[in-house]
């Protein structure tokens, strides 16, 4: 049927329209007076209690069947979403995606092409969901956990509310919006990113700035990029150099760099041709520095590579080192000494006190396998792994050949 206020396709059964909201006025059958009803036929003894038993094995069997449903067809990364006392699961009729309680009862009816529970969901309550409209166009809203609908499905792009702001597309211009569904930063950018620590990047006519989350333009544009803020800094490139700004768009670390990262753990990386080293072979090259937040250079490494601090050490590549002229990769602290000699093909900054490392190839039977080393440049763990992950907690993950196993220490 369609929605006798916008025209779009709903089901009879759904309680609201997802694209206008609009209440779907619900059928009623109709009960005959008692003279126009059928005698009821006499109940055996016992048959009450086994129809109970009957329904309840299929209220069970409706719920095992949900939870394989939401395994199998949902979206990728879609969890079972908490609301109140009672879990939804996800389940599909049709090609269109809907919702039951743990009992079975059907609580979102089928009718969605979409609907994802990501990282929205567990911070702001709000689930993406898209439908098609009446023009056969594909429509995004956002939908809560209860059933009820949060946002009408009017947006041609949508992203995962973050802190209560999230990225929407209205044709071929970025908005944001609240919670509420409102316009924050109306939609007339080329783009715009989530706001961090209050304000957000937008870009419009070549030009990027920032806004604060009243609408507000706080840095006119006037950048070729801009960054999200972070620790109360972000960065912005004029032409081909990079620096520093504050909240007030004052420039704090000259725009001076070919390259520059966040700041980590008190220092940022950048890199520049004002950085000049000489290489082993006579050549002159861009060098890797860390400043600190006035700009003043704390280390400089002779690296054709570095990645920011963490954990204390920072990941640094001195170029081609072995007889395969290919670079390796080692360790600096924040003195700028070299603690773990660069010796490995393949490496990740440290996390939790280990770091994924690879050696070489061609070096040896372990070559280009992955292992976890400790800060000394040691293996915590033999190179073992076609693949690693970080170690994340006190565990990280591996795979051998095509099966992925935890990682841990003995």
């Amino acid at each position: 049927m369609l929605c006798t206020s916008c025209g779009n396709p709903v089901l009879a059964s759904s309680r609201f329209c997802p694209t206008c909201g609009s209440v779907i006025p619900q059928l009623t059958a109709q009960v005959p007076p008692p003279s126009a009803q059928q005698p009821q036929a006499t109940r055996r003894p016992g048959m009450g209690i086994v129809k109970k038993v009957l329904l309840t094995l299929a209220s069970l069997l409706v719920v095992l069947i949900a939870v394989g449903a939401f395994y199998s067809t949902t979206p990728e990364g879609a969890k079972a979403a908490r609301t109140n006392s009672r879990t939804v699961f996800p389940v599909t009729a049709n090609g269109k995606v809907g919702f039951i309680d743990a009992t079975g009862t059907i609580v979102i009816e089928p009718q969605f092409d979409s609907v994802y529970w990501d990282e929205s969901y567990a911070s702001d309550g709000l689930a993406r969901f898209t439908v098609k409209d009446r023009d056969d166009k594909t429509k995004w809203g956002y939908l809560r956990a209860s059933g009820e609908l949060g946002i009408k499905a009017k947006f041609d792009g949508a992203d995962a509310f973050v802190k209560g702001f999230a990225v929407v597309k209205v044709d071929d211009k970025s908005a944001v919006i609240d919670r509420t569904g409102d316009y924050v930063l109306e939609p007339k950018f080329n783009d715009i990113r989530t706001f961090s620590e209050g304000l957000a990047v937008f870009c419009i006519g070549g030009s990027c700035g920032y806004a604060d989350t009243n609408g507000n333009i706080v840095v006119n544009p006037q950048y070729v990029e801009a960054y999200p803020f972070e620790d109360g800094l972000a960065i912005v490139r004029s032409g081909q150099k990079r620096g520093f700004i504050d909240k007030t768009g004052a420039v704090v670390i000259p725009l001076e760099y070919d390259t520059a990262d966040f700041f980590r753990e008190g220092l940022a990386r950048v890199s520049g041709w004002t950085l000049q080293y000489t290489d082993d072979h006579g050549y002159i090259k861009g060098g890797q520095a860390f400043i600190d937040k006035t700009g003043k250079q704390v280390i400089f490494v002779n690296a054709s590579q570095a990645l920011g601090f963490r954990d204390g050490l920072a990941l640094v590549n001195v170029g081609p080192k072995n007889q395969d002229n290919k670079a390796e990769w080692g360790y600096v602290d924040r003195e700028g000494k070299i603690v773990v000699e660069p010796q490995f093909g393949r490496a990740s900054s440290f996390v939790n006190g280990l770091a994924r490392a690879s050696l070489p190839s061609g070096g040896s039977s372990e070559s280009g396998y992955f292992g976890f080393i400790d800060k000394t440049g040691k293996w915590a763990i033999e190179p073992h792994f076609v693949a690693a992950t970080d170690f994340l907690g006190r565990n990280g993950w591996g795979r051998r050949q095509q099966d992925w196993g935890e990682v841990g220490l003995h």
